[in-house]
């Protein structure tokens, strides 16, 4: 296990992550609407990281939420679960992240489907990456039977832009709404538009940190002088 967090960033980790819970909380009254919920902030020494989930327990697992389908009562349940850390700037970063969709809240049967993202990812997989564990279906058993492939669906990973561009809980709850799966509140493309700009900017800043270089060649070509840092 690496060396733990000094109390001092430690205690700056979990006021972020608790920060980024109240936005996830934020999105969610005012896309699904309901009770606002609380997603808690905790540490785990043994893994040396932080969490974020719908009521977790005792070794940080997150509760489902539930989510409202067309009729007002709960058509699926989200389950959300984020790891995170602080780098040696002291901004948040995301070392785990995985958002699954179930039709019942305390089942043991696979998920609908589910995101996931590790940022340290040594399999020979594309990551982040989409399952999709539902049913299968005569047509993909067939193309199973061209290819010599014995994969169900659940099986496979499907790429999904990347660690930086990979997709956001507001890409998650807008499919679910667009499709009639779950109910939303009157307002709710406006909020997805403002979490999910928030969500990309804070992307790109990073982006830009990580690749100097190409944001000052673009600054150029769009006619801004830029100066480069004095050592």
């Amino acid at each position: 296990m690496a060396n733990s967090l000094p109390p001092e960033r430690r205690g700056l980790l979990l006021a972020q992550i608790s920060s980024f819970g109240t936005e996830l909380a934020d999105l969610l009254a005012n896309t699904i609407g309901g009770p606002r919920l609380h997603l808690e902030a905790r540490w785990r020494e043994d893994l040396n990281d932080g969490r974020l989930g719908y009521k977790l327990d005792r070794i940080g697992i997150p509760s489902r939420i539930p989510l409202p389908g067309p009729d007002g009562d709960p058509s699926c349940y989200l389950y959300v679960l984020f790891r995170l850390t602080i780098n040696d700037a002291g901004h948040l970063v995301t070392t785990k992240s995985a958002l699954r969709l179930f039709l019942d809240e305390t089942d043991d049967s696979p998920s609908l489907f589910r995101y996931e993202f590790l940022r340290d990812y040594d399999l020979n997989y594309p990551n982040p990456h989409l399952h999709i564990e539902a049913e299968n279906s005569d047509a993909w058993k067939e193309f199973n039977r061209r290819t010599n492939q014995k994969k169900g669906l659940g099986q496979l990973h499907f790429p999904l832009g990347g660690k930086r561009y990979r997709p956001s809980v507001e890409d998650f709850l807008e499919f679910l709404i667009y499709e009639g799966y779950v109910k939303a509140v009157d307002g709710w493309e406006d909020a997805i538009t403002v979490y999910r700009s928030d969500f990309h900017l804070r992307q790109l800043s990073a982006a830009v940190k990580a690749d100097p270089k190409t944001a000052v060649s673009t600054l150029r070509d769009l006619g801004y002088k830029v100066k480069p840092p004095r050592r």
